[in-house]
């Protein structure tokens, strides 16, 4: 549906774009001092031209603001109850939440200057971001009564036309609108049914500025490489001056030169004058300073330069950290202005001098996937239940085909082995005869799932250990563990069988030192 502009006909929009100029190819810094201090003190219409033809021009402000602008209009949102409500309020705050939800799902935002530019809520948060750079976005709302096909109830939406700023005035402190190009400084009091006013921070002001000291370096830089960019030619001849070989030198010198050559006597000799010190000129740090400055004012962070210049590690975490804070303030910019805009859709549909439901933009928090892991383990261990799929979501793990066929899983981890810990009653009963037999088959049983003949020739050394005597046995079994990484490594580079083999000799070691100290006291 095509809805018409009731400030912006069309031909002036035409009278309009006719009359655009390029404000900045005779800009200077006194001009765009003048400008900005103007705008300060309310006229807003010569900065702003100067200000979005700075922001189509620039080769970093054309990137890096736009993404700012956009993170925002990329996010989702949703219409949230308002909390604290009684069982009758929450009845009434449903109504209201299908009414806003309604609202800004069909709403349509287009452009006084660019009306084939049309869209949705998405284009509606970008042109609200302009606020961002300009310090003011304004549109004019053109309401549009619908009737839900769904439940067939009285809805509302609206046309959002943004508007440039040299259409305003802010001389008394709050916008009015010039009704004529000429009226001079003189604007009317805008309703705020029929506006939709948004204040952000304007750091357009700044930007400008960089852009100005980075002009005027590329100037410099630009007529240093016209001037000595082609090497010159100087010719030494004997020749007499106006002569005929004097003559025939300065043709060809000026044939093969480019506006930088001279003939001289060979007594004569020329100095060149340098303004390079150092052997570096000084255009390009300026030029990058100001790149950089650029790219941190739009996105509130440092380039990717400048990060590594500083430790990347660092760098990216502050870009991050900084990139979010601005996001956060930029969704609850948009969401205030579109408060008053909500409170009237209510009033008008439902006559309630306040709207029971409000637009929220989500601005997740980013996580990683020690956050993600912490949680799903909190969760888990509190007996809370977790589907599988959302844990794989979260960690973003694919599932396993169905027809993966005789694809390798990973596996869990084996338990460690239970330590050997026999009680002194059977100590006592095995005697000295029955131990050996009794404490390899316990060994053979701990290592049974860990490849156990991988481990013959150890498992044998310990059945010669476990048939010396009882004085030796606990010094053969220490000198034994010492050579065991000599003896088997391979075995230790097991983890499994590692801890399971140390287990086991613990447990051994344990048992033979209280047996031998029971024979003492016995004897």
């Amino acid at each position: 549906m095509s809805v018409e502009s009731a400030k912006f006909p069309a031909e002036r929009v035409k009278q309009l774009r006719r009359a655009r100029f390029n404000p900045i190819a005779s800009l200077e810094p006194l001009t765009l001092t003048r400008q900005i201090e103007q705008f300060h003190q309310g006229w807003l219409g010569e900065f702003s031209l100067t200000a979005d033809s700075i922001r189509r021009r620039d080769d970093v402000i054309v990137i890096a603001l736009p993404k700012r602008e956009k993170a925002v209009s990329r996010r989702s949102w949703s219409i949230i109850l308002n909390e604290g409500l009684d069982d009758a309020q929450k009845q009434e705050a449903a109504l209201h939440q299908e009414a806003l939800q309604f609202f800004y799902d069909h709403l349509t935002a287009t452009d006084v200057l660019e009306q084939n530019a049309r869209g949705g809520f998405s284009m509606l948060a970008r042109q609200m971001m302009r606020a961002v750079s300009m310090r003011y976005a304004v549109h004019e709302i053109v309401w549009e009564p619908r009737v839900d096909p769904r439940t067939r109830a009285d809805r509302l939406t609206a046309t959002f036309v943004h508007a440039p700023l040299q259409f305003f005035e802010n001389a008394t402190g709050r916008l009015r609108f010039l009704e004529t190009p000429y009226a001079g400084v003189e604007g009317i009091d805008m309703d705020e049914r029929e506006w939709l006013v948004t204040v952000g921070e304007g750091i357009m002001e700044a930007l400008s500025v960089a852009y100005m000291f980075k002009r005027m370096s590329l100037q410099d830089w630009v007529g240093y490489n016209e001037k000595f960019g082609t090497p010159g030619i100087h010719a030494k001849t004997d020749a007499t001056k106006g002569s005929e070989a004097w003559d025939t030198v300065v043709a060809a010198v000026e044939s093969f030169s480019q506006d930088f050559g001279a003939v001289t006597s060979r007594e004569t000799e020329f100095a060149l004058i340098e303004a390079q010190a150092g052997g570096s000129l000084p255009f390009p740090p300026l030029v990058e300073r100001m790149d950089r400055a650029i790219a941190a004012i739009c996105r509130g962070a440092d380039l990717s330069t400048m990060s590594a210049g500083e430790g990347s590690g660092q760098g990216a975490s502050l870009q991050g950290d900084e990139s979010l804070l601005l996001e956060e303030d930029d969704a609850a910019m948009i969401t205030d202005a579109l408060d008053a805009v909500s409170r009237i859709v209510i009033q008008q549909l439902f006559g309630a001098d306040a709207p029971l439901a409000y637009l929220q933009i989500i601005v997740p928090r980013p996580k990683t996937t020690q956050d993600v892991i912490a949680k799903l383990e909190f969760l888990t261990r509190h007996s809370v239940p977790v589907a599988i799929d959302y844990a794989r979501q979260e960690l973003d793990v694919q599932a396993p085909d169905d027809d993966a066929g005789d694809e390798d899983l990973l596996q869990a981890p084996a338990p460690p082995p239970a330590p050997l810990s026999p009680s002194p009653s059977a100590r006592a009963q095995l005697g000295n005869a029955g131990r050996a037999d009794t404490f390899r088959a316990v060994a053979l049983r701990q290592l049974s799932a860990t490849q156990a003949h991988a481990l013959a020739p150890v498992l044998d050394r310990l059945a010669a250990i476990e048939q010396l005597p009882d004085d030796k046995f606990a010094g053969a079994l220490h000198a034994f563990r010492a050579d065991l990484p000599r003896l088997y490594r391979d075995v230790l580079a097991d983890k499994t069988l590692a801890a399971a083999f140390e287990q086991i000799l613990g447990s051994a070691l344990l048992d033979g030192a209280a047996t031998a100290q029971q024979t003492t006291i016995t004897a």
